[in-house]
């Protein structure tokens, strides 16, 4: 699940349709203490956080979660291309630092770094001995559009990338999923590292 905090509207809207096109679960908030008040931390994922926000900033909430023993990973996000709060952000243990108006590209990336890092937090993917096995039974074409699904890449960009349709991707890649049992891309990054050390 990917957990937004920004206290525009607007924004909080971008954000959550271009990861739900992805296939990500998300939730949003206004600020950060309906965050503290509503979040459910058992549940795995990322947390995407503005900066400047009133009552309480991106930084002093992943502070807060420091406090929490919170093991969510953070990314946090400006409209201010503000250097020095990068790199303090991720002195403090953002994991990324993303600027207004967010990429799209940046943002996957992003999020599937962050999504890996939390699996390994709490307990790693679980070495599965069938995976190699798995592996076997996709297709060259399903195979290639995985590598790039795990690095971040959206469907209509590895359709870019590999001269192919929208459409034979989501399909190549929805008959890749069923066969492997996965289907963020965080998982699948899991999934070719234990595989194929990527």
């Amino acid at each position: 699940m990917i957990r937004i905090v920004d206290d525009e509207e607007e924004v909080r809207q971008a954000l959550s349709f271009l990861l739900q096109s992805e296939g990500y679960e998300v939730v949003s908030y206004s600020n950060a203490k309906d965050f503290l008040t509503h979040d459910q931390e058992s549940i795995p994922g990322c947390l995407l956080s503005d900066i400047r926000m009133e009552e309480m900033s991106g930084l002093e909430l992943m502070r807060e979660q420091k406090k929490r023993n919170s093991v969510l990973p953070v990314i946090l996000v400006t409209a201010f291309g503000d250097i020095e709060i990068a790199v303090d952000s991720m002195k403090d243990g953002a994991t990324d630092f993303l600027v207004k108006p967010v990429n799209a590209e940046k943002l996957f990336s992003a999020v599937t770094h962050a999504l890996r890092i939390d699996l390994e937090r709490r307990h790693g993917l679980q070495r599965n001995w069938n995976w190699q096995a798995k592996w076997n039974e996709l297709t060259k074409r399903e195979k290639e559009i995985l590598r790039w699904v795990a690095k971040g890449k959206t469907s209509k960009q590895i359709s870019v990338i590999l001269e192919i349709s929208d459409r034979t991707v989501e399909t190549h890649r929805a008959a890749a999923n069923k066969k492997i049992g996965l289907i963020s891309p965080a998982q699948i990054a899991l999934f070719l590292a234990q595989i194929e050390d990527i």
